[in-house]
């Protein structure tokens, strides 16, 4: 993407004085203004374009998937959505997007303004969707779910990096063993068994553990739960080791 583009309506100029020019056009030439909102326009046309905005018709349709949109320059960029062509490109950290209004947006995370903040845990987000998305976190609602097993997330890296498990993809290995992994959060948690980094502390015994599923597994200790059941005997364990070495006292 050229440097010299105008991020107002996305047209591009092969000198940077062209654009100079070309922004002021914008900023002492806009006298209609639209009775609803009170946006200004320099052009009769795009005013009557930028109405439908208000009205919800939606004129133009993709062809590749449906989706209806207002104007024909944002069903035009739509289009890249579906080629994957990226013709919006940050000027401060290389970044592509297929459409103008993503990179605005994504334009925001470099000035440090934080304008969007959680009423629940006071954290605050440069972007309303980020806001959103984590506000998932506190309320529990899942939208994502996996179409093969079912398991819902409440964001969609969430469901992404789930989708591994199925597929069989493992793109994390450690760098000490080899051992290749998933997910990168199991990653993490794999390198404290090489580290001997013990954060996970039983409540009731004190007794630590370096993955957050062992812990959780020797809470049935306590709870008596016992959901390891021998297939010869019946007898249940608490823990699945225990029943791995009855199941030996069979052989």
């Amino acid at each position: 993407m050229t440097k010299n583009m105008c991020l107002v309506c996305g047209m591009s100029f092969h000198f940077p004085d062209g654009l100079k020019i070309h922004l002021q056009f914008h900023l002492e030439y806009r006298n209609i203004e639209c009775e609803i909102c009170g946006k200004s326009f320099a052009r009769l046309g795009d005013l009557k374009r930028h109405g439908d905005i208000h009205t919800g018709i939606k004129k133009y349709k993709c062809e590749l998937c449906g989706k209806a949109f207002t104007q024909h320059s944002s069903l035009k960029e739509h289009g890249n959505t579906h080629t994957g062509v990226k013709n919006y490109e940050c000027e401060i950290c290389g970044k592509a997007f297929s459409q103008l209004g993503n990179l605005k947006k994504h334009g925001i995370t470099h000035t440090g303004v934080t304008n969007y903040e959680c009423h629940i845990c006071g954290k605050a987000f440069t972007r309303r969707y980020d806001l959103k998305k984590h506000e998932n976190t506190h309320t529990r609602v899942k939208n994502y779910e996996c179409q093969i097993c079912g398991k819902a997330f409440s964001q969609l890296r969430g469901l992404k990096r789930h989708g591994n498990t199925h597929t069989g993809v493992k793109n994390y290995e450690c760098q000490i063993c080899g051992k290749a992994i998933s997910q990168l959060h199991h990653l993490k948690t794999h390198g404290y068994t090489h580290t001997g980094v013990k954060q996970y502390a039983c409540q009731i015994c004190g007794k630590t553990f370096s993955q957050l599923s062992n812990l959780r597994r020797h809470g049935n200790t306590h709870t008596g739960v016992k959901n390891y059941a021998c297939q010869i005997c019946g007898k249940a364990f608490s823990m699945l080791h225990h029943l791995k070495t009855h199941e030996n006292t069979h052989a």
